[in-house]
């Protein structure tokens, strides 16, 4: 329940992060560029964590498949309202118990943000479709873990 309540805390002081966070419109963007060549249209895609929904604005534009998994309940009430057609789980990622594997799953700066990130790689690893080369994109700053984007196909795994 202290994450949780964390997450809350987060989600309550991020009034405009665009301005006021590291995290920019820009860096989102780019990656998206990067993440939307190993996407297919009409995957089945996971995307951790969104936040305020950027990355979301144009994974809807490739995928009417798109599930959200946000832990903050502001966040999550914020995007089942923006993006009525879109399935948005309220969950921390370490609960989380998707009904159906995906094609691809998106992480934007979700990492840095949990207590184990080798755990959530590895649960999210298998909420991969294993058939297709179902494979997943990761974008993370801080000073536990340099910024960098990262894809991966099934053969190397998300961890």
């Amino acid at each position: 329940m202290q994450e949780k309540q964390r997450l809350q805390n987060i989600a309550m002081d991020y009034n405009n992060p665009l301005a006021a966070k590291e995290i920019t419109k820009i860096e989102i963007d780019y990656a998206f560029k990067i993440f939307s060549r190993y996407l297919r249209e009409n995957d089945s895609i996971l995307e951790m964590g969104p936040a305020e929904g950027i990355m979301t604005e144009q994974l809807i534009n490739i995928t009417d498949k798109l599930e959200i998994v946000e832990g903050s309940n502001i966040f999550a009430e914020k995007l089942k309202n923006r993006f009525p057609s879109i399935t948005v789980h309220c969950s921390l990622f370490e609960d989380f118990e998707p009904s159906q594997k995906f094609d691809a799953i998106i992480m934007g700066h979700v990492l840095e943000h949990v207590e184990n990130p080798v755990t959530v790689l590895q649960k999210a690893k298998t909420w991969l479709k294993n058939d297709n080369g179902g494979g997943g994109g990761n974008t993370c700053s801080c000073a536990k873990f340099p910024f960098s984007t990262q894809t991966s196909s099934s053969n190397d795994g998300l961890a």
